[in-house]
C-alpha cells in the first residue's frame, strides 16, 4: 500500500513539474534535440536554399515532441502562425548561443561567399530603423551579461553606467548574441522602453530599461 502511494506521489510530482516547465527550460531542451540532429547531418553538398529548408525540417521532430509545452507557454494552438513564429525566433536565438554548428550554418545562409569581408559585414548586420516612441541612450558598450535574462551595460557620455535588459526580440539581436566580444568597448546607440516589474524579494515594483534596438555608431 505504501509503495502504491509512493508511486502515485512520484507521478503527481512529475506531472506538476512538467506543467511548470519554464520558457527557457523548454528552449534548452528543444535546442539540445535540434543540435544533436544537426551534428549528425552532412550539409556539405547543400546550397543556401536547401540548407535553410533542411534546418527547418530538423526542428520538426522536437516541435512535435514538445507540442503541449509550446502551446502552454506561447499560447494559441500549435497551428497558430504568430505563436510558432515567435517560438521559432526564440529557438533560433537559443541555438545561436548553444550550438556552434547551427551558428556556422546560419551564417552561411545569411552570407554571400562571393562578397568581400566588408560586404559580408554589411549583409550580416544592417542598422535598424528605430521608432520615435523609444528613449535613446548613446555610449560605450561595456559588457553583455548572459543569464536567465541577458543584460548589457553601457557607459553614457557623462560616465554613468546604465543597465539594460535584453528581454525581447529586436532587429539584428542574433548578430549581437553571436559576436559578443567583438562589440565590447564600441560606441553604440540603444533604443529602449521603460517597464515596471515586480521584485518578489524586495516586495516592490521597480522600473527597468528594456532594449528595443541596438546599433553601432
Amino acid at each position: 500500500m505504501k509503495y502504491i502511494l509512493f508511486l502515485n506521489m512520484l507521478l503527481v510530482t512529475g506531472f506538476v513539474s512538467a506543467q511548470q516547465i519554464s520558457k527557457d527550460s523548454l528552449l534548452i531542451l528543444m535546442s539540445k534535440d535540434v543540435c544533436k540532429e544537426i551534428e549528425k547531418k552532412d550539409f556539405s553538398k547543400s546550397d543556401k536554399a536547401t540548407l535553410q529548408y533542411e534546418l527547418g525540417l530538423l526542428m520538426v521532430p522536437t516541435l512535435t515532441k514538445h507540442m503541449d509545452e509550446i502551446e502552454e507557454i506561447y499560447g494559441g494552438s500549435f497551428t497558430d502562425k504568430k505563436s510558432l513564429e515567435k517560438m521559432s525566433i526564440d529557438l533560433a536565438m537559443k541555438l545561436m548561443t548553444t550550438c556552434p554548428k547551427f551558428t556556422e550554418l546560419a551564417m552561411e545562409v545569411g552570407m554571400d561567399k562571393q562578397k568581400s569581408p566588408k560586404e559580408d559585414e554589411a549583409i550580416r548586420y544592417t542598422p535598424p530603423k528605430f521608432a520615435n516612441a523609444y528613449e535613446t541612450l548613446e555610449g560605450t558598450l561595456l559588457s553583455i551579461n548572459n543569464g536567465d535574462i541577458t543584460t548589457i551595460s553601457v557607459k553614457d557620455k557623462n560616465g554613468k553606467t546604465e543597465k539594460l535588459y535584453w528581454m525581447e526580440y529586436f532587429e539584428n539581436s542574433d548578430y549581437f548574441s553571436v559576436n559578443t566580444k567583438k562589440f565590447l568597448q564600441k560606441k553604440v546607440t540603444v533604443q529602449y522602453s521603460e517597464k515596471e516589474i515586480y521584485d518578489g524579494i524586495k516586495k516592490e515594483y521597480k522600473t527597468i530599461k528594456v532594449i528595443a534596438g541596438l546599433e553601432l555608431q
